[in-house]
């Protein structure tokens, strides 16, 4: 119940107790019968009864934005690394946890359930086919009254959230999971879970290059089984960015996320291909590192998408 809603509901009841009292001190009857204190306490009890309803709660949404550099990616652009030209195959990863932070406080945003979300976990994918209905860049997730309050009293903010799965839903069966948990193009096995990055590409001479991130270290009695505690390495990437006051008055906040970043020095090949068998592998640790590297995602300043 809203605050508003609480102090009216309180003001109804404080006034309809003092008419009581006053109409039984001075009533002044009149030909009709009824005194006109009793009318005068019905008149304010009735105005007093159109207190603000709260209102429903409000949905707002992040836009991601995959580029390479400086280079926009669409569904078909191809990318130059180191003189080839790259087709992505696949890109896709799970964010959870998501939520807005001060300094002292942490503030949980839920997700709308839909074909991309469940269980406030959501799935970002580009699909590298124009043709194909599998491109989701959106999170959708219902803001309620209070969080007015929280914005409004507070000049440094932050979003932040999970790259990756929360233990207690990542090694569940999938095939039992609601959409888009039950993407087995991104489960690998009860033991391991979810894969929390994929990115897939394939150069003009069919080499291919790839780098799966999902938790390592994970003890189970055999890999249909899940782990009963938290692997040794979970490998979630945390992701914080500055948050403006103004970013969610107009529902949307548009995250640019910079793969190029998240390659670094590291030049696409077999050899340096990562799928996160081990934490010891060279690749994987690089690419993990770059990953937990902030400056790869970034809020677009609102200026710069009031246009679009």
């Amino acid at each position: 119940m809203s605050v508003p809603f609480i102090v009216f509901s309180a003001l109804h009841s404080i006034l309809f107790l003092t008419c009581q009292r006053w109409h039984k001190k001075r009533y002044v009857p009149y030909a009709g019968g009824t005194s006109r204190s009793l009318w005068l306490c019905f008149l304010l009890l009735g105005l007093s009864a159109c207190s603000p309803t709260k209102n429903e709660p409000t949905n707002q949404y992040i836009k991601f934005v995959p580029s390479f550099a400086d280079q926009s990616l669409a569904c078909n652009t191809r990318i130059s690394i180191d003189d080839k030209l790259w087709s992505i195959n696949e890109l896709a990863f799970f964010i959870s946890q998501l939520r807005i932070t001060d300094e002292h406080t942490s503030y949980p945003l839920t997700l709308v359930d839909n074909a991309w979300q469940s269980q406030n976990v959501a799935l970002i994918r580009q699909s590298p086919d124009c043709a194909e209905n599998r491109t989701n860049l959106q999170v959708s997730f219902s803001v309620e009254d209070s969080i007015d309050l929280f914005l409004a009293s507070n000049e440094s903010l932050e979003l932040r959230f999970s790259l990756g799965v929360p233990f207690e839903i990542n090694h569940q069966n999938p095939v039992t999971q609601s959409s888009p948990l039950n993407d087995s193009s991104m489960f690998w096995a009860w033991r391991n879970g979810y894969k929390f990055i994929r990115w897939d590409m394939q150069n003009e001479m069919s080499e291919a290059w790839s780098f799966h991130l999902g938790s390592v270290g994970c003890e189970s009695a055999a890999m249909v089984r899940a782990p009963d505690q938290e692997c040794k390495f979970p490998n979630r990437i945390e992701v914080s960015l500055p948050l403006k006051l103004n970013s969610l008055q107009n529902n949307e906040v548009v995250i640019n996320m910079d793969l190029s970043l998240v390659l670094g020095d590291l030049m696409p090949s077999q050899s340096t291909t990562c799928m996160f068998s081990s934490i010891d592998d060279p690749s994987c640790q690089k690419l993990l590192n770059n990953s937990g590297n902030n400056k790869v995602f970034s809020v677009v300043p609102r200026e710069m998408t009031e246009g679009e």
